[in-house]
């Protein structure tokens, strides 16, 4: 073989193993997909599995039939690659839940059995900061798009506090909070994506 088709070769070999990674990752991600997703999301699985299969026959025949062209293991990376791309949608649900498990752990260990008095004295500041953020963007005749946005991150971070401060929901950090959420949604949003296809 000559020596500036090593690495394609290399390159190529490393591809189809990331590629055999992404579709084990599909797979296992299949058990955490909901019922009303399922139906996209094994047809994702079982286009992965099938062009895997491909992809190793192709590369048994490339590694044996030294040298193929620099052309032929280009596009033999170049179409891994394509594929790889349709199943990124698992991986990233998968990256989500990951995620999010961590933050639940972290919430799990943050919630505190405070007293009352006790998560008075924690949150009051809190939800009166919230509340004046809240009350100057509320005296403005007009708000722009920044502005909403941001008076409705205050009213939903007070929402949040004063559930916390009535006991409908543990005490933790409201970044951990807030940080459960957005992969919650993420997670959502990709479960409504597999539904589609």
């Amino acid at each position: 073989m000559s020596d500036n088709l090593k690495p394609q070769y290399e390159n190529a070999k490393d591809d189809l193993d990331k590629f055999r990674k992404t579709v084990e990752t599909a797979i296992n991600e299949l058990d955490f997909v909901p019922k009303e997703s399922q139906v996209g999301a094994r047809q994702l699985v079982d286009i992965g599995k099938s062009q895997l299969s491909e992809f190793e026959k192709e590369w048994s025949i490339r590694h044996q039939q030294q040298p193929a062209s620099e052309d032929l293991l280009g596009a033999f990376i170049n179409r891994m690659a394509l594929e790889r791309g349709k199943l990124s949608i698992l991986m990233e649900r998968a990256i989500y839940r990951k995620n999010l498990g961590i933050l639940e752990s972290q919430l799990a260990l943050q919630k505190s059995a405070l007293t009352k008095e006790a998560l008075e004295t924690t949150l009051r500041p809190q939800i009166n900061f919230e509340l004046q953020k809240l009350s100057i963007l509320e005296a403005k005749q007009r708000l722009d798009p920044d502005e909403q946005q941001r008076a409705a991150i205050h009213k939903n971070n007070l929402k949040i506090y004063q559930e916390m401060l009535s006991g409908q929901r543990p005490y933790a950090p409201l970044y951990l909070v807030n940080s459960a959420v957005v992969e919650e949604q993420a997670i959502q949003d990709i479960d409504r994506r597999l539904a589609n296809l």
